[in-house]
C-alpha cells in the first residue's frame, strides 16, 4: 500500500519525499509565534500575543501530518533504517510535539503571561532550527554541482533512490565503503544484482533495501549506472 502511494506520485512527476512539502508549515508558524510575541512584548501590542497563540495552535495541528508523512518517507526511502540523522529528526520531532502541546495548554485561555509562554516559543524555535539542520544533512548531501543534460533524468533517479544513503557517492552506513571503486560497479550485471538483492562482501544481507523492478526498471537502472560512473566519478577498481 505504501509503495503504491509513491508509485502514483512518481507517475505524475513527483519524485521527492512527501513530508518536505508539509514541514514548512509548523516551522514557519513556530517562527511567527516567537516573532509576534516578542514584538508584542517590546512595543506593547497585546493583540500580537493572540496572533502568536493562534500561530502556535496551527503549528501543533500541522505537525501531526508532517510527522506521519515523515515516517512514511522513512519507511519508503530508508526501509526504516535507524540512521543517525533520522534518529535525531525523530527525537527532535517528538520534543517539538511536546513543546507545542505544552504551549497550547499553558495559553489555552489566551492570557498566559509572556514570562511563562515566550520561553516555550523560544525552545520550539531552537528545535525547528535543529530539525532544519538535520533535514539539510539528509536532503542536500546528494546534490551534484554540475549535471550534463544527458544525465539529468538519471540524476532524478539517483536523488529518489540512492542519495539518502549515498550522498555524492558516499555511504552513510559505512563511510569507509563509498561507491567509488565498489566491486559491484565492475559491470552493469553486477550492479543490477546488487540493487535487486543487496549483499555485503561477506555475502550476508546489509542495511541497503532492495530495489525491485517495480521501483526501478532495468532501463532506468542502466541510466543510474552510467550516472554513478560518469557524473559522480565512481568507477570500479581496476
Amino acid at each position: 500500500m505504501l509503495d503504491e502511494v509513491y508509485h502514483l506520485l512518481n507517475a505524475i512527476g513527483y519524485h521527492h519525499p512527501i513530508h518536505v512539502t508539509e514541514v514548512h508549515m509548523p516551522i514557519g508558524l513556530v517562527v511567527a509565534a516567537l516573532v509576534f510575541s516578542l514584538v508584542g512584548l517590546l512595543f506593547h501590542r497585546p493583540y500580537l500575543a493572540t496572533v502568536s497563540r493562534y500561530c502556535f495552535i496551527l503549528a501543533f495541528i500541522f505537525l501531526f501530518p508532517t510527522i506521519i508523512f515523515g515516517i512514511m518517507d522513512w519507511q519508503h526511502y530508508y526501509d526504516g533504517s535507524w540512521l543517525y540523522d533520522i534518529k535525531m529528526k525523530l527525537i527532535l520531532a517528538s520534543i517539538l510535539l511536546l513543546l507545542l502541546g505544552i504551549g497550547v495548554f499553558l495559553n489555552k485561555g489566551g492570557h498566559a503571561p509572556p514570562v511563562r509562554i515566550i520561553p516555550i516559543y523560544f525552545l520550539s524555535f531552537l528545535t525547528v532550527v535543529a530539525l532544519g539542520y538535520y533535514g539539510g544533512e539528509i536532503v542536500l548531501g546528494g546534490r551534484s554541482p554540475s549535471i550534463p543534460p544527458e544525465f539529468r533524468q538519471a540524476a532524478k533517479i539517483f536523488d529518489a533512490q540512492c542519495s539518502m544513503c549515498h550522498p555524492a557517492g558516499g555511504n552513510i552506513f559505512n563511510p569507509k565503503l563509498p561507491l567509488r571503486n565498489a566491486p559491484q560497479l565492475a559491470s552493469f550485471q553486477a550492479f543490477v544484482r546488487q540493487i535487486r538483492d543487496p549483499k555485503l562482501s561477506s555475502g550476508q544481507p546489509g542495511a541497503m533495501p532492495p530495489i525491485s523492478k517495480g521501483k526501478l526498471s532495468d532501463e532506468e537502472a542502466w541510466e543510474l549506472y552510467q550516472y554513478i560512473l560518469h557524473v559522480l566519478g565512481c568507477p570500479p577498481e581496476k
